[in-house]
């Protein structure tokens, strides 16, 4: 009972086992850590506690909407007391990721739990402040990963670990621009929004959901030719694993129309 190491591994397994039960155990495991300072107890910590609150506001959903029992006589005011402690949970939640950057700054999954509890709290414009400074913090790691790999003396196995961390720190990157787009859209900045999606498809021009949020936004935005050019890349990439009648497809070609449509109700004035 008295190993730090030890509860810090079995917390960690309960949070990854996931259920109410399990995260509140796991909440239980780090609060009983004497090392409080070690920035890894406060990194799970937060991490469990986020769940926690995110499991509260699943069950105010359910209350709202009727999909869940509950013994309350009024639905809506039991819906809004399971929600405040959504958020007073995540609010504990960013206390504990905070510490965990004071203590060892940079650190990824602090920030990303940053990134995740602001944006609950609905505090987007923190949430994109601490977005963009994860991707700082990625982008480290990765220029780390490729002063390594121009080590001539590097063996195989270290190299496919070296890869294998690049692909994890692209895709990471993607996930945050992703967040940061939408909240930017949130807000009504889209050709900042715009701008993520031209540098989510610069790490993988693949993508094709990036290409579809691009067209939409640029349409919004009367840029009709580009965002005529964007969903047909969509459409294109799209149409390698899904048939014609995807419905995501049917309304990019809706949005050609539109396009179309735009482009020459513009020409024609």
């Amino acid at each position: 009972p008295d190993n730090s190491r030890f509860l810090l591994i079995y917390g960690q397994c309960k949070l990854l086992q996931g259920g109410s039960q399990n995260i509140q155990a796991a909440i239980q495991i780090f609060e009983s850590i004497e090392e409080k300072d070690d920035y890894r107890v406060q990194m799970f910590w937060g991490a469990a506690v986020e769940r926690a609150g995110v499991l509260y506001d699943e069950a105010a959903a359910g209350v709202r909407d009727g999909s869940r029992t509950t013994s309350a006589p009024d639905r809506g005011r039991r819906a809004d007391e399971l929600q405040a402690e959504a958020r007073t949970l995540w609010a504990e939640a960013k206390a504990h990721f905070s510490k965990s950057r004071e203590i060892y700054p940079g650190e990824p999954q602090s920030l990303g739990g940053l990134v995740r509890t602001t944006a609950l709290l609905g505090e987007m414009e923190e949430s994109i402040a601490f977005g963009r400074e994860l991707i700082e913090s990625i982008r480290g790691s990765q220029r780390l990963v490729m002063i390594q790999l121009e080590d001539e003396g590097i063996d195989a196995e270290k190299e496919t670990k070296l890869f294998e961390n690049q692909r994890s720190n692209r895709e990471f990157e993607v996930k945050t621009r992703l967040h940061i787009a939408f909240l930017e859209e949130e807000l009504g900045r889209y050709t900042k929004a715009v701008a993520e999606f031209d540098e989510i498809l610069v790490l993988q021009p693949d993508l094709p959901e990036a290409h579809s949020l691009k067209a939409q936004l640029l349409f919004d935005l009367g840029e009709f030719v580009k965002a005529r050019t964007s969903i047909e890349r969509f459409i294109a990439l799209r149409a390698r694993t899904a048939s014609f009648e995807d419905p995501d497809i049917r309304k990019a070609y809706d949005l050609i129309e539109r396009c179309d449509r735009a482009i020459s109700s513009s020409n024609q004035g």
